[in-house]
């Protein structure tokens, strides 16, 4: 069914127009004599011939249903695998089996813009600017590691901060909502240590999730007189404590090197000569040309090489001939 009431004639007309152009309707629509063939879609029509009430017509299609969680003892299903569309209607229907027996369906309408929950922020960081601190949130995600602002532009987030303290009851926690995913908390002492934790929250249908758990930091400022005073302090003793054992480890390792090479108790002189003239001692030492070295040498006489005689026994015909005169010497 659809009605339109507008406030002027010229508003109704146009209206009546604009209702037949998109409803396909033909001149049946009209009655009376004032309307005849298509001048229902023109500007002939008037009076109540062309207001009415329609009826509209659809074909009632039989849902297709998908399994989603099958013999399970769990009292909750995952819907996220189906990929549905965040802003569809959806009807679920659920019944209980027990030894081959079970109940009547029960079915529900599910739409995810109005009955899904909204997770926390994904991530949060902070970064100490001074004496206050800076927050950084990251979106919640949806099934598809997208951000869950493409889907609720109006999604914000209600940060809790407060006073990190030893008595818990003493604490007294601050609000702040804001839809940015930097946010500065102002006001804050300086060398103090503060918590904060985010919800995401979606008022249009009364949307909130559940707190983050506590992230804590301390906020720096400019650092009191006393303060550098001991620092300077400090680094002076570490300094000369630094020298004085670099010196100490020194003059140790100067007295061990004097010690080993050149003694302070020196051996008595009876004691060293009496390893000089021990025989078998192993004290390095000079040779002399006196006793000693007989002692340590054995003798040796030393003779020149007598001449060898050689005898050259010439050849005959080297020989000269014996004189004529001479008479060979017979032997009986």
């Amino acid at each position: 069914r659809s009605r339109a009431d507008p406030t002027t004639e010229s508003d109704r007309d146009g209206l009546e127009h604009q209702l037949h152009t998109e409803l396909g309707l033909g001149p049946e629509c009209c009655r009376g004599s004032c309307c005849r063939g298509s001048c229902c879609r023109g500007s002939c029509c008037r009076g109540s011939c062309c207001r009415g009430k329609y009826k509209l017509k659809f074909t009632k299609k039989s849902p297709s249903w998908h399994m989603a969680c099958e013999k399970t003892s769990h009292r909750s299903c995952d819907l996220s695998a189906f990929g549905l569309h965040y802003l569809g209607i959806f009807m679920l229907r659920v019944r209980a089996n027990m030894n081959g027996r079970h109940s009547d369906w029960v079915q529900k309408e599910f739409c995810p813009d109005k009955d899904a929950a909204v997770g926390p922020p994904t991530k949060v960081d902070l970064s100490p600017a001074g004496s206050d601190l800076d927050v950084f949130i990251s979106d919640p995600l949806t099934t598809t590691n997208s951000s869950m602002k493409n889907l609720l532009p109006k999604l914000y987030y209600h940060i809790l901060y407060w006073e990190r303290s030893v008595d818990s009851q003493a604490l007294r926690p601050q609000t702040l909502s804001s839809s940015a995913n930097m946010v500065t908390l102002p006001n804050l002492k300086a060398w103090t240590w503060y918590c904060v934790s985010i919800q995401s929250r979606y008022d249009f249908y009364n949307k909130s999730s559940s707190f983050t758990s506590p992230h804590c930091m301390q906020t720096e400022g400019a650092t009191p007189w006393w303060k550098i005073f001991v620092y300077f302090l400090g680094s002076l003793v570490i300094c000369f404590l630094v020298m004085l054992l670099s010196i100490y480890c020194l003059f140790w390792c100067y007295k061990t090197i004097k010690a080993t090479w050149y003694p302070s108790t020196q051996v008595p002189q009876y004691l060293k000569e009496y390893l000089w003239d021990s025989p078998g001692s192993d004290i390095p030492r000079l040779i002399t040309p006196d006793s000693e070295s007989e002692l340590l040498c054995d003798k040796v006489t030393v003779f020149p090489e007598p001449p060898v005689l050689e005898i050259h026994n010439p050849p005959p015909e080297a020989l000269p001939a014996p004189p004529s005169d001479l008479e060979p010497v017979s032997r009986s």
